[in-house]
């Protein structure tokens, strides 16, 4: 366990940092493709798990959080999904939190 209290080891963490970085910058690119803005207050997070894959090799998990507070729940979650297709970030899923 880190001193963050996850049990995530040094490479979970870089990873997870890498992964929410990169995704939130293609959120904000398919954001502009489809013309919506944002607004500010949006943000994302990533949880990167290593683990067996049942294949006999390791694989990646990636658990996305993401904060858009400007769109339905449903329209964030659609860009969301769009957003991790175009990422290609395998085994990915995306929980979309929003704040009014």
């Amino acid at each position: 366990m880190d001193d963050t209290g996850d049990d995530a080891g040094p490479v979970e963490s870089n990873l997870s940092t890498g992964y929410s970085a990169c995704f939130h910058s293609v959120l904000r690119g398919v954001a502009r493709q489809q013309k919506i803005k944002l607004g500010d207050g949006t943000s994302s997070g990533a949880r990167v798990s290593i683990g067996d894959n049942g294949k006999g090799a390791f694989g990646l998990s990636v658990a996305l959080e993401v904060v858009i507070p400007t769109l339905p729940h449903d329209d964030a979650q659609a860009l969301a999904d769009a957003a991790t297709k175009y990422a290609g970030i395998p085994n990915a899923s995306a929980t979309i939190s929003t704040s009014r």
